[in-house]
């Protein structure tokens, strides 16, 4: 599947979990969309590797299909590979000229998005 928009949903109400064969604690990864003025907020906890990236590209590409801009927290993500940047990068190439910004992101996917040199590209501000 691509952030091409085809994949129908609300971002309002909005929630996805990660795999169904997790067993200790919370899932391996959760997103959930707020609508924002004329745009949507998407936040994802947990982990964004191989397994759940996927499920990140769904939660993206529901929430962009009405949305004018997108908000991305990665706060809560606590681990990051480069199947979750492809993600981005694909969700920031589906968004076209609307507005895309990865608004905050925990330290180890900052540092991977500024290794990677995309911090840019994703509008993140700068790291205090």
């Amino acid at each position: 599947m691509s952030i091409d928009g085809s994949l129908a949903g609300e971002p309002e109400a909005r929630s996805t979990s990660g795999r169904d064969d997790w067993t200790h604690g919370e899932p391996p990864l959760s997103i959930s969309t707020t609508a924002v003025d004329t745009g949507v907020r998407v936040a994802a906890m947990g982990e964004v590797d191989i397994s759940t990236a996927p499920l990140l590209r769904i939660g993206l590409a529901d929430a962009m299909r009405d949305a004018e801009s997108v908000i991305i927290d990665l706060t809560d993500v606590t681990f990051m590979d480069s199947h979750g940047l492809r993600v981005l990068i694909e969700a920031m190439v589906a968004a076209q000229e609307r507005p895309f910004v990865v608004s905050a992101a925990s330290p180890n996917v900052r540092r991977l998005i500024h290794v990677s040199g995309l911090d840019v590209s994703f509008g993140m501000p700068e790291s205090r």
